[in-house]
């Protein structure tokens, strides 16, 4: 047990993670770079129809093994774990549970944003100027929510290193 490090605030592995997750996040939509999209924003229209056919058959492809479950189930359950990871996490102090929190729990609001992209995209069958203008608003809105979660991640690291409490 000597071997395994507890301490995740100060490692870099967990800060290579975080910083890796929302540089994906805010890179990659619907299996799409955001560097295509822009590219494509600004020249040829054949780009523009590849891109729109690419995202519409990536979406499809996330649908494939979707199965309504009823939302108040899902919300019910989810909003119970999220609740007792982050009552044991930072009620008793346990800072691997606490890392893992700042890890997943910031993400799943883009992660839902992404989810009504995908399912508006084959419902709706977009121009690719509506795509980006969507993609562009769901893309600023994770690159505020990691500019928050490595801004309270750093913070909440900082005060738990100084302030002496470990495992």
């Amino acid at each position: 047990m000597d071997l395994i490090e507890f301490h995740s605030f100060s490692n870099g592995w967990f800060w290579l993670c975080m910083i890796s997750l929302w540089a994906i996040a805010s890179q990659v939509f619907v299996g799409l770079p955001y560097h295509h999209l822009k590219l494509a924003s600004r020249h040829s229209p054949e780009r523009q129809t590849v891109l729109v056919q690419a995202a519409h058959l990536n979406a499809q492809r996330a649908l494939w093994g979707y199965r309504p479950l009823p939302k108040s189930l899902i919300y019910g359950f989810g909003s119970f774990i999220i609740t007792f990871w982050g009552v044991v996490a930072f009620s008793y102090s346990v800072e691997p549970l606490q890392a893992s929190f700042l890890l997943v729990v910031p993400i799943l609001p883009t992660l839902y944003l992404r989810w009504c992209l995908i399912v508006w995209i084959v419902k709706a069958l977009p121009e690719f100027d509506e795509l980006f203008e969507k993609i562009r608003s769901i893309r600023f809105w994770t690159l505020v929510s990691s500019f928050m979660t490595v801004f309270v991640s750093t913070f909440w690291g900082v005060f738990f290193l100084k302030s002496g409490l470990s495992i």
